[in-house]
């Protein structure tokens, strides 16, 4: 018997949020095959493919989008705003799927994360 990948923690995260974030490419195949919930929303209403892009993690950003995982529209602006120029390039390059329409974004102010530029 496998183990339940719904599970979250006291962040809302679930496996695949960790392993997605830590840029864990083969933990992720492992989840995603498991049948884990690609587009699971934590505490701050982000999805592991919105954690993978914060942190950098290309390879784990093309996986999740190649399985099917739908787009928030805040994927690029994370990776950008922590310096994955890479993901971001690649994230802008590559649209959302036409199956797979993307998450409501979250409303304003509703996330740990936020843009400081017009602050400096």
């Amino acid at each position: 018997a496998g183990a339940e990948t719904a599970l979250q923690n006291s962040y809302g995260d679930t496996a695949l949020h960790s392993a997605a974030a830590a840029g864990q490419l083969g933990t992720s195949k492992v989840l995603i095959e498991a049948q884990s919930e690609l587009d699971a929303l934590n505490a701050l209403h982000m999805t592991a493919l919105d954690c993978a892009s914060r942190n950098g993690h290309l390879d784990v950003v093309q996986l999740l989008a190649e399985r099917g995982a739908r787009r928030s529209g805040q994927e690029e602006r994370l990776a950008r705003q922590f310096n994955h120029i890479a993901t971001a390039a690649w994230l802008a390059a590559e649209p959302p799927s036409a199956t797979c329409p993307s998450l409501p974004p979250s409303p304003p102010g509703d996330s740990m994360v936020r843009d400081v530029s017009a602050e400096l």
